[in-house]
C-alpha cells in the first residue's frame, strides 16, 4: 500500500526534475575511464578462458596439487622459526626433589648439552625463570656456535640432543629454539653456571 500509494506522492512533492546537465568533473572521467580499462580486460579475460576450457581445466588440476604440495614441505608454525642461535630449555623434576638431587639432576643435563659439538656455552638456572619458584623447575640457555662451525640449524641440535636428554631418569627436558635477539653471555666453552632462585 505504502509503496503504490504514499511513495509515488511523496516523491511528486521531494523529487525535482534536473533542468540543465553539468559536465562530469575530470575525476569521474578518469575513475570512468580506468573502469572501462578494466572492465574490457577482464571481458578479453573470460572470453580467452571460455575458449581454452581444456587448457583451464589443466591449470586447475596442477593449482590443486601444488596446493596440496606445498601444504606439506611448507614449515607451518604460530611464529616464525628463526635460528638465532640460542635455544630454551625447561626442565621439571619431581615436586618432593631435594635441592641437591635437582642439582645433580640438572648438571647431568647440562653436561650431556656441552658433550654436543655444536654448543658454545650453557648456563642452568634452577627454582626460577618462566614464572616458576620452585625447586623441581628449571631453565638452560644454550648458546651455539656460529652456523659456520656448527653447519647444522638449531632445529637439528634440538632434535640431536632430545633423545639424549630423556635418557636421564627423574627429570623431563622442553627444548625450544629463541625466535628473539640473541643476547650476550660467556663465550668460553664448558662454561656452566647454577643458580637457585630466593624461595
Amino acid at each position: 500500500m505504502i509503496s503504490l500509494t504514499l511513495t509515488p506522492m511523496l516523491c511528486s512533492r521531494f523529487l525535482r526534475a534536473e533542468k540543465t546537465y553539468e559536465a562530469p568533473g575530470t575525476f569521474y572521467r578518469v575513475s570512468e575511464g580506468a573502469y572501462n580499462w578494466i572492465l574490457g580486460g577482464y571481458s578479453r579475460g573470460l572470453k580467452w578462458v571460455l575458449s581454452h576450457q581444456h587448457f583451464m581445466l589443466l591449470v586447475a588440476f596442477v593449482t590443486f596439487v601444488a596446493t596440496i604440495w606445498l601444504y606439506a614441505v611448507v614449515p607451518k608454525g604460530f611464529f616464525p622459526q628463526q635460528d638465532t642461535g640460542l635455544i630454551m630449555g625447561r626442565t621439571e623434576a619431581a615436586q618432593d626433589i631435594s635441592f641437591p638431587a635437582m642439582v645433580r639432576l640438572q648438571s647431568r643435563a647440562a653436561r650431556i648439552v656441552l658433550d654436543d659439538p655444536a654448543i658454545q656455552t650453557l648456563v642452568s638456572f634452577i627454582g626460577g625463570g618462566y614464572g616458576a619458584s620452585t625447586v623441581n623447575n628449571g631453565s638452560l640457555f644454550i648458546t651455539l656456535k656460529p652456523l659456520g662451525e656448527r653447519k647444522v640449524s638449531a632445529d637439528q641440535v634440538i632434535n640431536r640432543l632430545r633423545p639424549k636428554l630423556a635418557a636421564v631418569e627423574g627429570i623431563t627436558f622442553v627444548l625450544a629454539g629463541f625466535a628473539g635477539h640473541p643476547g650476550g653471555g660467556p663465550r668460553d666453552k664448558g662454561a656452566i653456571s647454577i643458580c637457585a632462585a630466593v624461595l
